[in-house]
């Protein structure tokens, strides 16, 4: 145990000496001791002890890792790639969407999640109401893959039915 106390006294030391954070080993901040995150930190915690003993507000610390929370979640995952197929040109499906002029007109992850909420179910995902219109507030929707497949650029008319299918498409589309 006093070995490896020793090492890690000596690892700080070493980059100290190098101009670098003590704590994590990135690039000292400002010519000081720690770099800018440690910095903060610090400055903030030297406040909170001092506040204390004179019977102050005590000042937060702030989280900035976490900005809103969602990621890993099914919701941003659409988000995201969303978001890819519009401005990635690497990705896949670049051409059918950024290709197209389709753009991704969502500011932040907060704005996407207030427009569309949570998925409903499992059986639902991302659909644009407007097929050439951009990802923009109003024309996303959460939609099952029957609705997807009616919202297609290339659906079949109803003109190119037999009568019998086109009573059974009349039915399904609540036309009848």
């Amino acid at each position: 145990m006093a070995d490896r106390n020793r090492k890690a006294r000596a690892l700080r030391r070493h980059r100290i000496r190098n101009g670098l954070c003590p704590l994590c080993g990135r690039k000292a901040y400002n010519g000081g001791r720690n770099c800018k995150p440690h910095t903060e930190y610090f400055r903030i915690w030297g406040r909170r002890k001092y506040a204390k003993e004179l019977g102050r507000a005590v000042p937060t610390i702030p989280d900035r890792r976490i900005k809103h929370g969602g990621s890993g979640t099914v919701e941003y995952h659409a988000y995201s790639s969303a978001m890819g197929r519009c401005t990635n040109r690497r990705n896949k499906r670049w051409l059918n969407y950024g290709g197209r002029g389709i753009k991704f007109k969502f500011k932040s992850f907060k704005q996407w999640f207030y427009e569309l909420g949570l998925r409903p179910t499992p059986k639902h995902s991302v659909d644009r109401k407007n097929t050439h219109g951009h990802y923009a507030p109003g024309n996303v929707r959460w939609a099952t893959k029957k609705q997807q497949a009616n919202n297609r650029a290339t659906y079949k008319a109803i003109t190119s039915f037999t009568n019998k299918e086109l009573l059974a498409e009349c039915r399904r589309r609540r036309l009848a």
